[in-house]
């Protein structure tokens, strides 16, 4: 159905495949960042507060958004960060207070 949007309000549980998808504000030991999919999920589990971000529209395949595979706060902890999985990843980075995407390099390749 065109023009029909879902948004997300809770993620339920946590499904952390590995360290890599989770990460701890460096200031604020209560505020959590993991990977859901496509979304990184900033949780205040004192407050149990959470908020969602996906990766720009450009970093999908398809029709479908790219699996995030990791997730870390920057040292000083205003930004979070995020790469998807891939051939040719991608790196984003928001804002821990704004969630505004700041940085985004695609088509990284590894060797």
């Amino acid at each position: 159905m065109a023009g029909v949007g879902i948004e997300l309000s809770r993620v339920l549980g946590c499904a952390v495949e590995r360290p890599t998808m989770l990460a701890q504000h460096p200031s604020n030991p209560t505020l959590l960042a993991y990977s859901v999919g496509c979304c990184v999920v900033l949780h205040d589990v004192q407050a149990d507060v959470q908020r969602f971000t996906t990766a720009p529209s450009g970093a999908r395949i398809g029709e479908r958004a790219r699996r995030m595979s990791c997730v870390v706060f920057s040292s000083c902890g205003t930004f979070v960060a995020a790469a998807d999985v891939g051939a040719e990843a991608s790196i984003f980075v928001w804002r821990v207070d704004t969630l505004k995407c700041t940085c985004e390099r695609q088509s990284l390749v590894f060797e």
